[in-house]
């Protein structure tokens, strides 16, 4: 009996024992499935907006290609207007007609042509192909005008825009230059090698499409059509038509019925109610079946893992945490493959900064792709001396701030071959529950083309477009950005005698040619850095800053005077009014005004001479030999 009892207490404990087991393994396998799915939904919304993220910039970059294309193809048709704007030249020369041939040469317009003003009136009851009777009455009205989509027999069935800006003389319109573009560079970035992730439209306000990525569409149709294919909901229709109507938006995940869906993103040109459109979808990503599968590949694992290791508490600690951090590894190799983004994790208590592969295929970084540690004391190849102080100040506010802010930064990279790009770097500190900083992830994006357009364009915007001088209004800037750091200068105005009597008796290409001379020889006998600009006209300014020595500036008028004589053979002389900072005053206008009444004096002088305002005795004017 007492061994009956023992057995049945040994049963009770085993039947205890297997149910206690039982219950931990199912708390266990509930636990874990909870944990699992929580990751996996954060998985799913990191990727979902890197996806965004890339998205967004395949869009930004596009809308800046096409706002480019179409405000650079203008600014080079008014650098060419302005060129008979200040002359009387025939914009409809021979001469213009082989400089125009010059130009596409080295623009991607398809035709420049100049049209009188007697012409453009005759198009009003007869439009070319590429304008209409509004935009020719814009145009004699002294405006731009940008046409709309159209077709020329010429060019086949390409789709073309055609961009023209008014010729003005003595306040009148004489005519315009007219160019044609191809309109498929508004949707497709030239010369790009990047993977494409998403295909771009032009549309209107009313959800029509008029240009698809390769030309016309086929078949007319409306953004609403696309969407109702993929079984969108009404609300999805009524948010993306508020969207057309205000001409922009954010990303859109559009779902439809399926598991279908898609991306969109609208942003507007500016031009001729055009709306820029781009649409990608989910399943055209390069490795996203891949991504999720060896998500899913590796929670699976991990749960038998854990299971089989759940008794060895110490195992199962450790493998855990190996498998995070591969999984993490996994993840970083992943992404770096998904885009040409780098990114890069900056451990806030080791300083330590570690980047993706990627990284080593253009920049110069160290075999194990750590910088370690981040401060200023240790040498950085990898980032220019300039730019090091910033990048630690920009990852140590990062980690001291106490929201969630993104950080960006652009900062110069080295290069394997040993020079620099411009990158941007954009993070955000990841969080204990307490608020303590762990770590700062980030991104990576070279923006060297960019950074080298925009210095183009304003290096462009700032040149006078005969003589390469600065032109009226970048000389003033300069010149007073110049007066801001340093009171001190010599501010001269140079004007050429007698240039009506040279254009109207030997021709406007002889006197053109003088402009360019002159700028030449300025740019030869001042420094590199002092300003030297063409106000317009005949009219020019030099800023010779930092000093005050009146003889120095007599003695480069004389020797201005001296070497148009000897080397230009008397053929055109000036006359220079030298103005002196502070003692003639401390602003642009205060010197202008000053050196203007100095260049008038060697006027009355008989020309050919320069005139110092309030010169000291020993520093009296006086006209070369």
């Amino acid at each position: 009996m007492k061994h009956k009892t023992i057995l049945s207490t040994k049963k009770r404990v085993s039947r205890k024992g297997w149910v206690l087991a039982a219950g931990s393994l199912i708390l266990s396998i509930l636990v874990i499935a909870g944990l699992l799915q929580v990751n996996q939904k954060r998985n799913e919304e990191v990727f979902q907006k890197l996806i965004s993220e890339i998205l967004s910039v395949s869009h930004q970059q596009q809308e800046f290609e096409a706002r480019n294309i179409i405000d650079t193809t203008q600014r080079s048709l008014e650098a060419i207007a302005a060129i008979y704007q200040t002359s009387d030249a025939d914009p409809d020369s021979a001469w213009t007609q082989s400089y125009l041939k010059a130009v596409q040469n080295f623009n991607s317009v398809r035709d420049i042509r100049y049209f009188s003003a007697d012409t453009l009136r005759s198009m009003l009851e007869t439009p070319i192909p590429g304008t209409d009777p509004q935009g020719i009455e814009n145009l004699l009205n002294g405006h731009p005008y940008i046409s709309d989509l159209f077709q020329q027999k010429q060019y086949g069935t390409d789709a073309l825009i055609s961009i023209s800006v008014p010729v003005i003389q003595n306040d009148q319109v004489i005519g315009a230059f007219h160019s044609i573009l191809n309109a498929d560079l508004l949707v497709n970035v030239p010369n790009s090698d990047d993977e494409e992730y998403a295909q771009n439209f032009l549309v209107r306000r009313d959800g029509e499409i008029i240009l698809e990525p390769y030309g016309w569409p086929e078949i007319p149709y409306h953004l609403q059509t696309e969407l109702e294919g993929i079984g969108a909901s009404d609300s999805a229709m009524g948010n993306v038509e508020t969207a057309l109507k205000q001409g922009e938006s954010e990303m859109m995940l559009i779902k439809g019925a399926d598991n279908r869906a898609l991306y969109i993103t609208i942003s507007s040109l500016g031009y001729n109610d055009w709306l820029l459109l781009s649409i990608a979808y989910p399943y055209e990503f390069k490795g996203y079946s891949k991504l999720i599968s060896q998500n899913a590949a590796v929670l699976t694992a991990s749960l038998i893992v854990f299971l089989v290791l759940l008794a060895v508490v110490v195992s199962a600690i450790f493998t855990r945490q190996r498998r995070k951090i591969l999984h993490n590894q996994a993840r970083y190799d992943l992404l770096a493959q998904f885009s040409d983004t780098i990114l890069f994790e900056y451990a806030c208590d080791t300083q330590r900064l570690t980047f993706t592969p990627n990284i080593a295929e253009r920049f110069n970084v160290p075999a194990d792709l750590i910088l370690y540690p981040m401060n200023p004391q240790v040498e950085m190849p990898l980032i220019h001396p300039e730019d090091q102080p910033a990048m630690i100040s920009m990852l140590n506010s990062a980690a001291l701030s106490t929201g969630n802010s993104l950080y960006r930064l652009d900062v110069r990279f080295q290069t394997r071959e040993g020079d620099y790009r411009w990158v941007s770097c954009q993070g955000q500190a990841i969080r204990e529950r307490s608020g303590y900083p762990l770590s700062i992830i980030g991104k990576i994006v070279d923006i060297q083309d960019q950074k080298s357009k925009e210095e183009r364009l304003i290096e462009k915007s700032s040149t006078d477009a005969m003589t390469g001088a600065l032109n009226r209004e970048a000389t003033e800037a300069r010149i007073e950005k110049r007066l801001s750091d340093d009171q001190k200068g010599f501010l001269f105005l140079l004007d050429i005698d007698n240039f009506k009597e040279i254009n109207d008796t030997r021709g406007h290409m002889i006197g053109d040619q003088i402009l360019i001379d002159l700028v030449q020889l300025l740019k030869s006998e001042f420094r590199q850095n002092d300003v030297i600009g063409r106000l317009g006209g005949d009219e020019f300014m030099v800023f010779m800053n930092q000093t005050q020595d009146p003889q120095a500036a007599i003695q480069k008028a004389s020797h201005i005077l001296n070497r148009l004589a000897v080397e230009k053979a008397g053929a055109f002389s000036v006359s220079i009014g030298i103005a002196s900072a502070p003692l003639d005053g401390t602003t642009y206008d205060q010197l202008y005004d000053a050196a203007d009444k100095a260049m008038y004096q060697a006027k009355r002088q008989g020309k050919n001479s320069y005139f110092l305002r309030k010169p000291q005795p020993e520093e009296s004017s006086e006209k070369p030999a």
